[in-house]
């Protein structure tokens, strides 16, 4: 039907009409990307942006196809003289430089001088060979050895290397931890080994092989080991940020990190690595396959493997990357192989957010906007806390996060949050303290670090019990972490085993009554007794006294004394009675005190006597007794007495007071006691001579009751 109505002239209109459209179409579509900036000059956009934020502050090289995109330097070389970044400065790289040790390996294995199963005992013949035997060189490389890293060893930095091998038997022999092969875990020391293998292999040091062999055949001049004391020209000085600047990072011996983490390199030298992966230059085909085959635990020859979905409309592309620490210097670098995409970054300002930098240059290289850039996360919230305080400076970042999804470069982040953090308690500012680093355990909640941070800022607060729990979750995500360990113990440790230079000793005050039996051994006296006549006496007696005693901190000093029930024994017309007393002085030491109860040792030193009394039967008066002083005879003994003994009570808590407490005691002791050199008998002014031997000697017990009063 609409054929019908339309007619010719009008269906010729209309196609002139649609051709018209189509035409300006593609010249509003080339109009729009001759608009866009060409890719080198947004490269360099981006990268200056980040510089004059603060957050970069090196070099940036970027290939493509084998042509550079970018080569330029950003901020200083030196801070202080005002020596700009460029392409010839010379930067440590850190951890990049394992990839350079395992592709001179690869040559060495290429050369037929090693084998990538050949055992450490045979590439090192110092090494131990019980583990060396059972570590492979493959094993190194792909941190799966078992051997534990000297940097997780060590308690503190090492200020002196001795020389390789004295460093690889004293730091990198260990016993294992895992078997060989199995368990993937990144290891400094490892690469250290590597590095001897290399010296040993070759007869050349470290630096000279790769020079021989790495570094002059691509024309890498000024690349090397570096080394404490040694002058390079043009070289970029560390730094590091502190309290919102960037202060002089110090000195720092790259020769202790070797073959791990010790080699410096250029922007322009890095360009010519670039060639190892896809020329002869080096390495072979076969060896080179190598460099960008993905292994089972992605990490090979000093390279992490990943898939992104970074490509062309975000399809996936594998990712071949290294970064690179040492202090003062961070870098990275990254490759992908089905584009020939070639990024390092180098940077002097010690941690920044390279994986985030590399982020925005892939989305320039891919034809995409790159996200605007900011600050990190810490200098965002130091800016924000000033003008709107901190709760509203924790939440803008939270806004961020959300905004972002997933951080690019976590462990930058969470580095930079921990050192403001604790910034802010040097500063007393201890409200802000405990919100950043709650907030850091919000944004890393897998982080050891940031649950003992945490911890830290609550303890400064007397948040004890909060610190324990998150010093425990700290230990539960590591448990090698010594300090939490430490900091727990000091939290929960009763006060009194803690150190308190300005407290005074605790000091209680004891006075109580007792009452107990002792057991004496009668044997000569009953001898002498039976005898005259007379019936035996037991050698059971009762006893009952009083102590009063001081406990200063664990020791107990003090005194008493007690004294014995009589017993008597007849015979016809006379009666004997035995009697005896006590006093003592005490010192002793409580060797447990838990909650109500202490258990002590005590030492008795005094003396003591004995009585008999023999007196007649019949009854008689005062005048009697003093006309007949016959009918009645006392008979003395005594001397030196040592009681030893332990006891134990119990205090029960009455009333409370300023300085301390007061209640009442219950409790026993038991022991022995010793009457050396005892036997001799008196009469008032009178020797008796051929006496029983005779002492207060023998096995006591005694219960006892009374009060405390205890100041603190």
């Amino acid at each position: 039907m609409i054929a019908k109505i339309l007619t010719k002239p009008v269906l010729i209109l209309i196609a002139f009409l649609f051709a018209l459209l189509s035409l300006f179409g593609q010249e509003a579509v080339m109009a729009a990307r001759t608009d866009r900036p060409p890719v080198a000059e947004s490269l360099d956009a981006l990268m200056s942006r980040y510089n004059e934020l603060g957050e970069f502050n090196g070099a940036v090289l970027v290939f493509r196809q084998g042509q550079t995109l970018l080569n330029k330097g950003y901020g200083y070389a030196d801070l202080r003289e005002k020596i700009a970044n460029g392409p010839e400065t010379k930067f440590l790289i850190g951890s990049i430089s394992k990839q350079f040790t395992a592709v001179m390996i690869l040559k060495l294995v290429e050369m037929g001088h090693l084998s990538l199963d050949s055992t450490l005992a045979e590439a090192l013949p110092y090494y131990r060979k019980d583990t060396g035997s059972t570590v492979k060189i493959r094993h190194l490389l792909e941190h799966t050895s078992g051997i534990p890293s000297f940097t997780d060893l060590l308690e503190q930095d090492i200020q002196v290397c001795p020389s390789i091998k004295e460093f690889v038997l004293e730091y990198c022999s260990h016993n294992l931890i895992s078997e060989p092969g199995v368990l993937f875990r990144y290891n400094n020391g490892g690469y250290v080994i590597l590095g001897a293998v290399i010296e040993q292999v070759t007869g050349l040091s470290y630096e000279e092989a790769l020079r021989q062999y790495v570094f002059a055949p691509l024309g890498m001049n000024s690349s090397g080991l570096g080394s404490l004391g040694k002058a390079l020209p043009q070289a970029a000085k560390g730094y590091q940020r502190r309290g919102g600047k960037i202060v002089d990072a110090g000195e720092v011996d790259p020769f202790l990190a070797f073959s791990a983490g010790g080699l410096y390199s250029t922007a322009t030298d890095i360009a010519l690595w670039e060639k190892i992966f896809y020329s002869d230059a080096i390495l072979s085909s076969e060896q080179r396959a190598l460099l960008s085959s993905a292994p089972a635990n992605a990490y090979f020859c000093g390279q992490r493997f990943d898939r992104r979905p970074v490509g062309p409309d975000r399809a996936e592309r594998e990712v071949i990357f290294h970064g690179g620490r040492i202090r003062g210097f961070n870098g990275l670098l990254l490759r992908i192989p089905q584009d020939r995409i070639f990024i390092v970054l180098f940077n002097n300002t010690d941690s920044t957010r390279l994986e985030t930098m590399t982020a925005g240059l892939l989305e320039i290289l891919y034809g995409r906007i790159p996200r605007t850039p900011r600050r990190a996360l810490a200098e965002e919230c130091r800016v924000a806390q000033k003008e709107k305080g901190i709760k509203a400076a924790i939440q803008d970042l939270r806004a961020i996060c959300r905004q972002e999804g997933v951080l690019t470069d976590p462990e930058p982040e969470e580095l930079q949050l921990n050192a403001f953090g604790y910034e802010l308690i040097v500063k007393k500012r201890l409200p802000e303290a405990l919100a950043v680093f709650s907030f850091a355990v919000e944004l890393f909640p897998r982080s050891w670090n940031a649950y003992d941070s945490l911890a830290e800022a609550q303890v400064a607060m007397g948040k004890s019990e909060d610190a324990i729990k998150n010093y425990e979750k700290s230990l539960e995500l590591n448990p090698a972490n010594k300090n939490a360990l430490e900091q727990i113990q000091k939290i929960v440790l009763p006060l009194d085993a803690q150190e308190q230079p300005e407290r005074r000793l605790p000091l209680e005050l004891r006075g109580y009554a007792s009452g107990g039996g002792l057991w004496l051994g009668l044997d000569d006296l009953n001898t002498a007794m039976n005898n005259q006549g007379y019936s035996q006496f037991s050698g059971a007696f009762l006893a009952k006294g009083g102590f009063g005693h001081i406990l200063i901190n664990r020791i107990l000093l003090g005194g008493g004394g007690f004294a014995l029930y009589r017993k008597n024994v007849t015979r016809v017309d006379t009666t004997a009675v035995l009697g005896g007393n006590v006093g003592l002085f005490h010192v002793g030491y409580v060797f447990l005190s838990k909650g109500i109860l202490k258990s002590y040792a005590l030492v008795g030193i005094g003396g003591g006597s004995l009585s008999l009394r023999v007196t007649e039967k019949s009854s008689a008066d005062f005048k009697e007794v003093l006309s007949d002083p016959k009918r009645g005879s006392l008979l003395t003994t005594g001397g030196f007495l040592l009681e030893l003994a332990v006891g134990a009570d119990f205090f029960v808590k009455t009333e409370a007071h300023k300085n301390g407490d007061g209640g009442l005691l219950f409790g026993v002791q038991a022991g022995y006691s010793l009457a050396p050199g005892w036997g001799k008998w008196t009469m008032p002014d009178m020797d008796i001579a051929d006496g029983p031997k005779l002492g207060l000697m023998g096995v006591f017990v005694r219960l006892f009751f009374g009060g405390s009063r205890r100041f603190s």
